[in-house]
């Protein structure tokens, strides 16, 4: 009898494919991962680098989109306007592909005549303090220290002048600073 065995496979049933940037190996070693679905799901694993380090492969992922925008939205004419496809490409893309169809669906939205041009893609300028992807790994204590060692250091290691500056009281700075190990070198800001 066909039936729930591990190895059955009944003839509808559907591959599934599923994304992540998470390790889940090492997750699952840590525990923090079931095993055991790792094992359920982990049949062939593909490694795909960020957008961000293939510039190359954006033009042809952008026509793509656009193909299916255009047979979404019934706009037969869909073009890019010179300068756009340059902009696409030098672009960071810290969203990946989502943020790349987003821009594309937004832009096809606004534009006029089908032509897609510069002013509608409004690509989101890259921001300072943004966390690099590999600070998505630190933990909140490190994150803290680098703040209040980066305030410190703008307020030129006056401690009074820099827990104003972080809205806290001066002695709970002092407490974080004993806490996180940050020495300060002088007594500015008693």
């Amino acid at each position: 009898m066909p039936g729930r065995g591990s190895d059955a496979q009944p003839s509808d049933q559907h591959p599934v494919v599923g994304g992540n940037h998470r390790d889940l190996p090492r997750m699952a070693s840590e525990g923090s991962f079931r095993l055991d679905l790792l094992f359920r799901i982990n049949t062939v694993v593909f490694s795909l680098p960020s957008l961000r380090s293939r510039p190359e492969d954006v033009p042809a992922l952008a026509t793509a989109v656009l193909d299916k925008v255009r047979a979404r939205t019934g706009k037969r004419e869909l073009s890019t306007a010179p300068g756009v496809t340059d902009a696409l490409c030098s672009y960071a893309w810290p969203g990946n592909i989502r943020e790349l169809r987003n821009v594309l669906e937004r832009a096809a939205l606004l534009c006029r005549y089908g032509v897609i041009e510069l002013r509608h893609l409004q690509l989101v300028p890259p921001q300072q303090g943004v966390a690099e992807p590999a600070d998505a790994e630190l933990t909140l204590a490190e994150v803290e220290r680098r703040h209040i060692e980066a305030a410190l250091k703008r307020h030129d290691g006056h401690v009074g002048r820099t827990a104003q500056a972080l809205g806290v009281p001066r002695s709970s700075l002092y407490g974080r600073l004993r806490s996180l190990g940050l020495v300060v070198a002088s007594a500015k800001g008693e």
